[in-house]
């Protein structure tokens, strides 16, 4: 998804996307990313991370590395945290599990959509 995308996709009020401090106006969505909603007077509402499914790394996209780091995780030498964690737990049961490195490697295949 891209950052265009997800922000029209709002009919009430303004979303930006944020990278730290600096506004994201074009390209993917990143895991890690700060959403932040205003209502239609520009008053914050709310504001969230961002986690794009099988992101583990942040860059937006599903790619080997984020395989590559799951696999780390699994055998304790990467470490996963917030919306990092949650983009790793493709199967959607609260935990980054080899189930969710078969996951992501199925898809990397072509053989599954992401849940």
């Amino acid at each position: 998804t891209t950052v265009e995308s997800f922000t029209e996709s709002f009919t009430n009020g303004t979303v930006k996307v944020f990278d730290g401090d600096n506004e994201v106006t074009e390209g993917l969505m990143c895991t890690n990313y700060i959403v932040k909603i205003y209502d239609t007077e520009e008053d914050l509402v709310t504001s969230y991370k961002a986690v794009v499914k099988g992101d583990v790394n942040g860059d937006g996209a599903v790619s080997v590395a984020d395989v590559l780091i799951l696999q780390k995780y699994r055998l304790g030498l990467e470490e996963l945290s917030g919306a990092f964690y949650k983009a790793g737990d493709t199967n959607l049961d609260g935990n980054v599990s080899v189930a969710d490195v078969l996951i992501l490697q199925k898809y990397r295949l072509g053989m599954i959509e992401l849940p």
